[in-house]
């Protein structure tokens, strides 16, 4: 069985982008943050990259296997790259999981919903443990518990760092609050009371703005912080050779910097 140690790495891997303790002063160009208009199908399109990413990420780390081996013809493409199973406790094995087959179910139903064509063309995505520690999970519902487990051990050590997990997850949220180019969106374990529900709380088990309500994110903001290259027409990171779908099209013949 893993240890707590191990177990915290890997949580930390999953969650990595939690918030910064800085303060909105900087000055961000507006155009880098405004919604891009796109149909519901590109939407779609975009969306079913995170999803196969989330599904590859947790079933491989708990079962060794992927997206085709829970349901053949659903998705096809490269393997991704550097994926092992990841030593877990069993209460977090359990929940990876699920999680993981949970989002093998969302893909299919998108499918069926929207009726785009499958099997899904699937990214090349780079699943290295030192890169996966610098990437964001997105899926609110899986997002909640794993801030609730990273809680419950902020202040143990993340071998081998000094760190703790909550000054870890305070330090990955600066990194994606700068990758994100918006100010700030997401917020560690632990924060100062500026930060806190309605500025009387110190802990932070979800992220939120000073009226309590989730934080909004672009397209855009997302393909920066996945990329870990402050430009979402610049691939790299998580998806080296990006993404697939026509709104990813669209932004990189445009340019990231010259979208309206």
């Amino acid at each position: 069985m893993a240890t707590r140690s191990c177990s915290c790495v890997f949580l930390l891997v999953l969650v990595a982008f939690q918030s910064t303790m800085m303060k909105a002063n900087i000055i961000i160009p507006s155009f880098r943050c405004r919604p891009v208009l796109a149909s519901t199908r590109e939407n779609f399109e975009f969306a079913v990259n995170l999803h196969i990413y989330k599904a590859q990420l947790f079933l491989f780390s708990t079962i060794g296997r992927g997206i085709n081996d829970i349901s053949p013809g659903l998705v096809e493409g490269p393997a991704p790259i550097g994926a092992t199973v990841a030593n877990l406790d069993n209460r977090t094995r359990n929940f990876v999981e699920e999680s993981g087959l949970a989002s093998v179910g969302h893909i299919r139903a998108i499918a069926d919903m929207t009726l785009l064509k499958t099997p899904f063309p699937m990214p090349q995505l780079d699943l290295r443990a030192q890169l996966a520690a610098e990437i964001a999970n997105y899926e609110s519902a899986s997002y909640r518990v794993i801030r609730s487990l990273l809680n419950d051990r902020a202040n143990l050590t993340v071998p081998p760092y000094t760190a703790t997990v909550g000054n870890v997850t305070n330090f990955t949220a600066q990194v994606g609050n700068k990758l994100g180019g918006c100010g700030v969106k997401d917020e560690g374990l632990i924060v100062p009371l500026s930060l806190g529900a309605e500025n009387r709380t110190t802990t932070n088990v979800i992220p939120a703005d000073d009226n309590s309500l989730p934080y909004k994110w672009s397209a855009l903001e997302i393909l920066r912080i996945v990329f870990i290259s402050d430009n979402a027409t610049r691939p790299s990171g998580i998806f080296p050779r990006g993404v697939k779908g026509t709104l990813y099209q669209r932004f990189r013949t445009i340019g990231d910097h010259n979208l309206p």
